[in-house]
């Protein structure tokens, strides 16, 4: 259980993270809170993208099997849940599975917005901030 909670804690520093640090981006006329370049910002993007999806592959794999609906298959392996979690964040879905339960679909919703939170938003406010300074410059 501890690594359990160690994980939803990584994730929730992730997202909270980032979510504060790109609608930091957005106000005008203030000075930046960090002295992070936008390449070292978009670096740190992705890999933060990688190891939540790893994490919340362990963390599927902790869900029982009976919580999962798909037929008459169940994810068998680490594979399968690091797919799902894959397809998951990049809110394309698919795998296979589906969260019947009210915890993996939980789990689910999160992911979506963590992942939201990294692509969409931080993603694009750095690239897009940091292609606007090299043009400028």
């Amino acid at each position: 259980m501890p690594l359990a909670w160690y994980l939803q804690s990584r994730c929730n520093e992730v997202f909270l993270a980032f979510y504060l640090d790109a609608f930091d981006k957005l106000r005008i006329n203030r000075r930046p809170s960090s002295a992070l370049a936008w390449p070292t910002r978009v670096r740190l993007a992705l890999n933060s993208y990688a190891e939540l999806i790893l994490n919340f592959s362990v963390l599927y794999a902790m869900v029982p099997g009976y919580m999962w609906q798909c037929g008459t298959q169940r994810p068998s392996s680490f594979i399968d849940l690091l797919t799902y979690s894959a397809l998951t964040i990049t809110t394309s879905g698919g795998g296979g599975f589906v969260a019947k339960h009210w915890l993996p679909q939980l789990m689910t919703v999160y992911e979506v917005m963590c992942g939201l939170i990294l692509l969409v938003v931080s993603f694009t406010i750095y690239t897009g901030r940091g292609l606007s300074k090299r043009r400028a410059g």
